[in-house]
C-alpha cells in the first residue's frame, strides 16, 4: 500500500483534490483523509480508477496499514454510455460502483439506478 495525494487541476470545477491510501498499482482504495484531515477507511478495498487524473506519492504520515490486501468482487457488467463509451459497473460487497465519470464524481450514475 502507498499514499498518492492527487494533483489532477480540474480547471474552474470546484472539486478538491485527497490524499488516497492506495494499492501499490493504484487500482484499489483503502481509505482517504476527508475535509477534517482524518482517515476514512472503506470496509472492502475497492476498484479505484486513475484515468485523467494525476497523483504524487508521499510519505505515510498518519501510520495508517493495511491488514490484508484483498478484494472481493461479485459480478462486472459492462454498459454503453450516451455516446458509445464502456463503464464497468462492478458489485463489491454488495455495493454497485459504475467507473463512468458522473458515479466518480457524484457517487451516483444512471448506469447503476437504471
Amino acid at each position: 500500500m502507498k499514499v498518492f495525494q492527487e494533483t489532477t487541476d480540474w480547471g474552474t470545477a470546484n472539486t478538491i483534490n485527497h490524499v488516497y491510501f492506495l494499492s501499490d498499482s493504484k487500482d484499489r482504495m483503502y481509505a482517504y483523509i476527508n475535509k477534517e484531515g482524518k482517515i476514512d477507511e472503506v470496509k472492502t478495498p475497492y476498484r479505484f480508477y486513475t484515468k485523467g487524473r494525476t497523483f504524487k506519492e508521499i510519505a505515510n504520515r498518519w501510520g495508517f496499514k493495511v491488514e490484508k490486501d484483498e478484494v472481493v468482487e461479485g459480478f462486472v457488467k459492462i454498459v454503453i454510455g450516451s455516446k458509445g463509451e464502456k463503464y464497468t459497473i462492478t458489485e463489491v460487497a454488495g455495493v454497485l460502483q459504475c467507473s463512468c465519470p458522473g458515479s466518480k464524481f457524484r457517487g451516483k450514475c444512471r448506469h447503476i439506478e437504471s
